[in-house]
Formats: C-alpha cells, sequence, structure tokens
C-alpha cells in the first residue's frame, strides 16, 4: 500500500468551515491530518506520508521529492520546505503538488510525470475531492462510484494508453506530468506541466554516443541512490534481465542495503533463478527464490483495494505472496522494480531507429550504420530495414498504441486511441521519438495506480523524472548500436555487471504459468465470462468466448492470456457490488 496516502477537499461553497470540519473528522478516524489548511482547500496526509509544505503556506507537496542536483551517493532527500519558484521545475520524485494562486483565486494540483504518485479527482456534495486511492476516499465518505461500461470496453480495448477517465462513472484521473487547474467556479481543465518534447528537440539532442553512455551511468546512479536514501533495506525485483540488473549495481555500488527475489515456474522459460542467480552472485547479493505454481493461484483478488480500473491479475498476486514472505524474512522496507525500464532505455522494436538517422543526416553513411544496426537487430537485410525506414519517414502514419479486440463485440472499441495530451499537436518529432515517448507514457500504467498487495513502498527507479528527461535527449539511433537493443544502458554499466548479464537479449515469460492457471480454472473462467456482467453489458463476445473455450488441442497463440485476464476483470467488477 502506498504509504503517501492523501485527501484533500475543495470547496465550491463560500462558508467552507462545515465541510472541512466534517472530512477532518472521518480522515482522523483513518490516520489522517491536516497539512494544508487555506481558503477553499483543505488536504489532510496519512501520518506515515512524505509532505513538505511551502514556505509561504500557500502549497503542499505530498510525496517523495528531490532537488534537482545530482546526488552521486547516497544522500538524504531536500529538506526544507520547497519556496514559490520551485515548486516544480526544480523538484522530482513521486508526488503530488498542491498550490494556490491567490492571485487567480485558482488551484493548481500537479503530479510528477513518473507516475509513482496516483491522484484521482471526484465531485460530490458541493465540493470537489481530490485522493491518491479509492479506499482512502470512500472510507471517508465518498460514495461508491458506479460502473462506467462504455469507459470500461474503450480501457480493454486499449489498456495501455494512460487517459483522464477511469473506469468509473464520475472519477477521473490526473494524468502524470499534468496539472489540474480548479477555478473560483469549480470548472476544471488539464494542461501539461511537463512535456517530454523540450528534450526531443534537436538542440536538445546528444551528439557523442561516449556521452550518451557517461551521462547515463551518472544519472541512473544518481536517481537510483535518491531513492536508496530513502530506506534501510530494500528488496529487489530480480529478473536477471538488463533493467533489473542496472538497479542492482547500482545499489551495491552505492553502498545501499538490499537483498533481492525472483521467481520460477515449471515451465523453463519462466525460469529466472539462473539468470538472477549470476547477478546477485557477482554483486555479493542475497537472493530469495520464489516457486509459482499455477495450482495455487486464485482468480479472485487477495487484496481488499479497489481501483478505478481494473488491475489484480491472478499471476500479479502470486508475485506479490512471495514478494512478501521474501520482504519479511529480510526486514525490508522498500520494494524496488525495474519496471518502465524497457521503456525509458527505448526498447523499440521497428525500423524507427533508422528513420530517425534518415530524417536527421539523409541518404548517408550515418542512416547506412543505423539501418544495418537496425537489421541486426532484428535478423533482417538492411535492405528491408532501409525500406521499412523509407517508409516511416515519407509515408506510414504512426500507430503509438496497439489495439486489443479479442472477444469484444463489435463496436466496443473506438477505431484510434483515446487522445493524450502530449500527442494532440504535431510536435515535429521524429518517428523513433514518437514511438519512445508513447512507450514510456504505457510505462506509467506499471506504476500509476497499480495497488500491489504489499505493506511496503513500490518504488520503480528507471522511471525517475531526471533520468526520463536525459533518456529522450539520446538519439534513437544511438539506443540500437552494435545491433543490441538499449545499447547505451549495456555499455554505461558493462564493467559493473556480468558479461553474460549484459549481452542477454532473452527476457523470462510467465506464458506457461498462465496457461497452467487458465488449465486449472477453465470452468470457473468459462461460468465467470458467459454469465457474468461484461456479456450482460453487451461488451464480450460470449459466441467467441464459448468457441475459443471449446476448441481441442493446444491453442494456436496466447488467447487464454486474455481469457484469465477477463476472468479478473469481471472479479474487479464484483468488487464494487456491480
Amino acid at each position: 500500500m502506498n504509504p503517501d496516502r492523501f485527501l484533500a477537499l475543495i470547496s465550491c461553497s463560500e462558508t467552507p468551515r462545515s465541510q472541512f470540519d466534517a472530512i477532518i473528522s472521518a480522515g482522523r478516524r483513518h490516520g489522517l491530518e491536516p497539512a494544508l489548511l487555506r481558503g477553499r482547500l483543505c488536504v489532510l496526509v496519512h501520518e506515515d506520508a512524505a509532505s513538505k509544505a511551502a514556505d509561504d503556506g500557500a502549497g503542499l507537496i505530498v510525496g517523495a521529492s528531490f532537488p534537482r542536483s545530482r546526488i552521486g551517493r547516497i544522500a538524504g532527500a531536500a529538506s526544507g520546505g520547497p519556496s514559490r519558484s520551485v515548486f516544480f521545475s526544480d523538484m522530482w520524485g513521486g508526488f503530488v503538488a498542491f498550490r494556490i494562486d491567490d492571485r487567480q483565486q485558482s488551484i493548481d494540483v500537479t503530479r510528477d510525470p513518473s507516475g509513482m504518485a496516483p491522484c484521482l479527482v471526484a465531485r460530490q456534495g458541493g465540493a470537489i475531492w481530490l485522493f491518491s486511492d479509492l479506499e482512502t476516499a470512500i472510507a471517508a465518505g465518498l460514495s461508491v462510484p458506479a460502473m462506467d461500461w462504455t469507459a470500461l470496453g474503450r480501457y480493454l480495448a486499449f489498456p495501455h494508453v494512460p487517459t483522464q477517465e477511469t473506469c468509473l462513472a464520475g472519477v477521473e484521473k490526473v494524468l502524470p506530468g499534468m496539472r489540474l487547474r480548479i477555478s473560483r467556479d469549480g470548472s476544471m481543465s488539464q494542461i501539461c506541466a511537463w512535456s517530454p518534447w523540450a528534450y526531443t528537440r534537436n538542440d536538445s539532442r546528444i551528439r557523442r554516443y561516449d556521452d550518451a553512455v557517461r551521462l547515463l551511468r551518472a544519472e541512473v546512479l544518481s536517481s537510483v541512490g535518491a531513492w536508496a536514501a530513502r530506506s534501510s533495506h530494500i528488496m529487489l525485483e530480480l529478473s536477471g534481465g538488463l533493467d533489473s540488473s542496472i538497479i542492482a549495481a547500482c545499489l551495491r555500488d552505492l553502498g545501499a542495503s538490499f537483498s533481492c527475489v525472483t521467481f520460477a515456474t515449471d515451465d523453463p522459460a519462466g525460469d529466472e533463478r539462473r539468470q538472477a542467480g549470476l547477478v546477485a552472485s557477482a554483486l555479493g547479493a542475497r537472493l530469495h527464490e520464489v516457486k509459482l505454481d499455477a495450482a495455487g493461484a486464485s482468480l479472485a483478488p487477495r487484496s481488499r483495494q479497489r481501483t478505478p480500473a481494473p488491475q489484480a491479475i491472478s499471476w500479479r498476486a502470486m508475485i506479490d505472496s512471495g514478494v512478501r514472505g521474501a520482504i519479511d524474512e529480510a526486514g525490508a522496507d522498500m520494494l524496488f522494480s525495474g519496471g518502465g525500464g524497457d521503456n525509458v532505455f527505448c526498447y523499440l522494436t521497428t525500423a524507427a531507429p533508422a528513420a530517425d538517422a534518415l530524417r536527421a543526416f539523409g541518404p548517408g553513411p550515418c542512416f547506412a550504420r543505423a539501418a544495418r544496426d537496425v537489421a541486426t537487430l532484428h535478423r533482417a537485410s538492411v535492405w528491408r530495414a532501409a525500406r521499412y525506414a523509407l517508409r516511416k519517414v515519407y509515408w506510414a502514419k504512426p500507430k503509438l498504441w496497439p489495439r486489443n479486440i479479442a472477444f469484444l463485440m463489435p463496436g466496443v472499441a473506438p477505431a484510434s486511441p483515446p487522445a493524450h495530451l502530449w500527442f494532440t499537436e504535431n510536435t515535429g518529432a521524429p518517428p523513433g521519438k514518437l514511438e519512445h515517448t508513447a512507450s514510456i507514457a504505457s510505462a506509467v500504467s506499471v506504476s500509476d495506480g497499480g495497488e500491489r498487495d504489499l505493506d511496503v513502498q513500490v518504488c520503480y527507479p528507471l522511471l525517475s523524472r531526471p533520468l526520463i528527461e536525459l533518456c529522450l535527449g539520446i538519439p534513437s539511433w544511438m539506443w540500437v548500436s552494435g545491433g543490441r537493443n538499449r545499447a547505451v544502458a549495456r555499455d554505461a554499466f558493462s564493467n559493473l555487471l556480468p558479461a553474460e548479464t549484459i549481452a542477454r537479449r532473452t527476457k523470462g515469460d510467465l506464458t506457461g504459468l498462465i496457461a497452467g492457471i487458465y488449465r486449472e480454472h477453465k470452468s470457473e473462467i468459462e461460468a465467470l465470462l458467459m454469465e457474468g456482467r461484461l456479456a450482460r453489458e453487451g461488451i464480450l463476445d460470449r459466441e467467441a468466448v464459448f468457441a475459443c473455450m471449446r476448441q481441442a488441442g493446444p491453442f494456436p497463440d496466447a488467447s487464454f492470456t486474455q481469457l484469465v485476464t477477463l476472468a479478473g476483470v469481471e472479479y474487479w467488477i464484483q468488487s464494487f457490488g456491480a
């Protein structure tokens, strides 16, 4: 559970005191205390939450915040309250910032771009409610929201597109990097407080590969060090892949106290013990091994934490159960994850890096080198890589968000993804940077509101704002140098990790585990989907589900994964009494 819980009320009344008294009384019963009470705004924060008040008393940051300076070695977070001038632009971390503008008679609520500090908004009883999580707000008096079935259909079609809407009627989300402005009359609008395009411009581009390697190493160490300073002992989810291994190397280099946990399934593709053990042994770190067994899985979520969109999936619950045991055994007070690393380190699976080189340099040696790197990476011919790059530059329309219509009724899934404020205007960014930025936007679905069933804070250091900004400034063709994905990151940490880890291209795969869960719970899944609310609301195609579940022999694709996921969605719907 996120310790940085908060509840804020913006009154639309000229005399808000009675509303504030009621919310303060309700909040105190659940460990929330007033941290900012001024004008129409009342902000309550949990007793375990990190918070800093502005020097002028007109603002508050809830969550972890650090100054915009390199840390290098483990050092404490920023001390003292943020002044008006540095309230957002000079701070980074995982926070929500409240700011009262007396002159404009407005209130600004700003989220940092990492997504590690959720913020939801709803209206009720002549007031605007802002809160870190649904359970905190409901406990304080917010009515349990109803389902928004149309929004749920859109979510199932585009689950990785961050949107303001949730799957609950009347509940919206302040998106990472956005600012919600609430005017005196109660009207609300979201604007970009942070934009990725300032870091993708040609004048922001890093020119030399060696500089990219050097700067990336320093920034990853700095970001990991800042987060590590908040913990006495860290538990790291270590797969032995590049991203989590880089975090492990940083923790060892910084002198942090940490242990690691890894997972294994009966399917060899899901057994990460050898790769994780290789890294842990090289770094001298203790490794906890957790066996994931489909026979012990439950489709119904263990956690009672309701979320604004479906989050609980059976294999995540199994992982969290194993992580809890490792955390308790090690006495850890924070969990680190490498989630989002692929996105930030520009792991693209298209010819976009060669297309970017073509746009930047024309059809010369730089483009030829990038096309050769893309061809090597994807085991294709140089001519094919060059042809796809040409199409991306001159003809192809960017497709940034995949659309999933499996088992959905016709008309449920919109033809195009929901709009995101970063992509509503012509940015002029080349194809690779468009794809890189969309991938980073998708990464916050990992950290944003994905409530895990753990008693410690979950941190995603590779989604730190300074690191995102630096990586956006590294040209996409550098990331595929030598025909390797995430090449800059590999070279930045090549002397801190085993050569086999640096060279590793494969990833652990839970497909075998999910197939086992499907087999173990097939009758339960069929009953949920054939008789559940998704089908009754016209979202789920019963005939398609029935035909798929009745076919003989192994599945020709991974459609069973979607069936298990949809069964979890049915249990999520039930958690709201719908």
